[in-house]
């Protein structure tokens, strides 16, 4: 039996910008067990996923995975070009943290109505490894979001937030702060 998978997020789920979590998903599987579709954007905040879930919807799965919140987060990090980010996002409002709650949500109640699937919310990775930094507390604050989300409304929580926040620590990694790419170059954050 093949087991079909939706991939949802932003560039991290695309991968065109970054390593490749989703192929690496069935790679000690038999050949046939895992079906993935890949549903990521670059730049997506969790308002560009609701807008596009629908898309995801005619797409028959068993397993829906969503990695979203690092451009939501990134928002809210001092340097980041918002404005920029809302106008070529089509955001109708600033990003939030309750505004991605809300978004987010809506993904999940819409995810539990619409399918059979069974989803899991995936926290997304920290910024930078200054874990003091602001970056990082922003990734923290939408982490603990996705996680009081995925309780609230009955889903899995795939802690990749924590699990990376863990690793920094055991493996003594030196406070570099996160630094926000631009197109080329890359600009430190405040």
């Amino acid at each position: 039996m093949t087991l079909r998978l939706s991939c949802l997020g932003d560039s991290l789920t695309r991968a065109q910008l970054s390593a490749d979590y989703v192929d690496q998903l069935g790679r000690d599987l038999p050949p046939g067990a895992l079906e993935v579709s890949r549903f990521g954007v670059n730049g997506d905040l969790a308002y560009n996923l609701l807008q596009r879930l629908d898309q995801v919807l005619d797409t028959p799965a068993d397993v829906v995975t969503v990695l979203i919140g690092t451009n939501d987060a990134r928002a809210s990090v001092a340097g980041h070009p918002v404005e920029a980010t809302m106008r070529r996002k089509h955001l109708p409002v600033r990003p939030t943290p309750t505004w991605f709650r809300d978004c987010l949500g809506e993904v999940v109640e819409r995810l539990g109505a619409e399918t059979d699937a069974r989803v899991g919310l995936l926290s997304p990775p920290v910024l930078g490894q200054d874990l003091a930094g602001p970056a990082a507390a922003a990734s923290g604050a939408v982490s603990r979001i996705v996680a009081e989300l995925a309780s609230d409304l009955g889903v899995a929580l795939l802690p990749l937030h924590d699990a990376q926040v863990a690793h920094l620590r055991r493996a003594g990694a030196p406070a570099i702060p996160y630094r926000e790419a631009t197109t080329g170059r890359v600009v430190g954050t405040l």
